[in-house]
């Protein structure tokens, strides 16, 4: 049984929450307007509970969703992301793959490998060892000595060990 109210804007609420529409007049066609609405309403607590993700314990259907976590990106191994990095240098693939196990044991970071490889060139990871050793970072081949950067020095083919050394003579009076 529905209440009736005597002000037409508690009735119009009162409609609109129980999803209800005024008949149409006497006489009139129903219009989309005065139709009743449809309003898809749950047929189970079970189901109400699972729209909602409430666990109802035993009380639950048999018929649980499945919730599948969601999936992680695949991890791409060390030694893959080096021999990319080497292909992308230019290096053919059966040296890049030579070449992926000397950086990987000279250094043991495949993101600061592929730093190196872009600042000092794809064979010279005996290059990169020792100045990681001597505490430079990939900055310090930018490092003028004498008017040539520490980085065109290396690849001008200036023996490492020397340009270790300027750069730690160069260190050492700044």
């Amino acid at each position: 049984m529905n209440p009736s109210f005597n002000a037409p804007e508690l009735a119009a609420i009162y409609r609109n929450l129980v999803g209800g529409v005024l008949p149409p007049a006497e006489g009139e066609r129903p219009t989309p307007a005065n139709m009743p609405r449809r309003i898809q309403r749950s047929r189970t607590a079970a189901d109400i509970a699972r729209a909602e993700g409430l666990d109802l314990g035993p009380l639950a259907s048999a018929r649980r969703p499945v919730r599948r976590r969601p999936t992680l990106p695949a991890r791409i191994p060390a030694r893959q992301v080096v021999v990319d990095r080497l292909l992308e240098a230019g290096c053919p693939r059966p040296r890049a793959q030579a070449l992926a196990t000397d950086w990987l044991r000279a250094l043991s970071s495949p993101y600061v490998i592929c730093c190196w490889i872009a600042a000092v060139g794809p064979g010279q990871f005996s290059t990169a060892a020792e100045l990681i050793r001597q505490g430079f970072g990939t900055d310090d081949l930018d490092t003028p000595l004498d008017g040539v950067s520490a980085r065109r020095r290396l690849s001008d083919g200036e023996a490492p060990g020397q340009v270790v050394g300027r750069l730690l003579t160069h260190r050492s009076s700044h």
